[in-house]
């Protein structure tokens, strides 16, 4: 982000909003994202996602601003989140959409899945992440906070084997 930034596009708080639809997240993203995360060109779609490779295999499908990564690259039978892939969302106006949240978590522009982040207990998180469905938010949501809040290392109460 902030290469692409620098380079051409200005603050992330004035780009154009990821589009709904998949024709448009490929512009947005051969716009703001692929110059500067050496993406590959051969993007594949599903119904709704954007499946973006890059360069060194990884992979993140895209939906507007909700974004999967998955650290292994994207297969359907491993498809286990926490575990196979990862929520973050993409918050170009830096955390204003959920700002207490946000502020908590030291976000910038690509944050973990946060909805109702304020309503968890650590305890509350780690049963999420087992899979359980927790204020509104569905099992595994909050897997990526809890290596978020333990500096990116998988903590060692984290529920998955990885």
């Amino acid at each position: 982000m902030k290469l692409s930034e620098e380079a051409e596009n200005g603050e992330v708080a004035t780009w154009k909003t990821v589009p709904s639809d998949v024709e448009g997240q490929k512009e947005w993203v051969r716009q703001y994202i692929s110059p500067y995360l050496k993406c590959h060109e051969d993007t594949k779609t599903f119904p709704g996602y954007l499946l973006i490779t890059i360069f060194d295999g990884t992979q993140f499908l895209v939906t507007g601003v909700d974004w999967r990564f998955y650290p292994y690259g994207y297969n359907r039978r491993r498809n286990k989140v926490g575990r196979d892939y990862f929520y973050f969302e993409f918050v170009p106006n830096g955390c204003t959409k959920f700002s207490e949240s946000c502020k908590k978590l030291k976000g910038n522009y690509v944050m973990p899945y946060m909805y109702n982040y304020d309503k968890f207990t650590h305890d509350e998180m780690v049963r999420n992440c087992k899979g359980e469905t927790l204020h509104g938010v569905g099992g595994g949501a909050y897997c990526t906070v809890l290596i978020q809040q333990n500096g990116w290392k998988i903590p060692s109460d984290y529920p998955h084997k990885l």
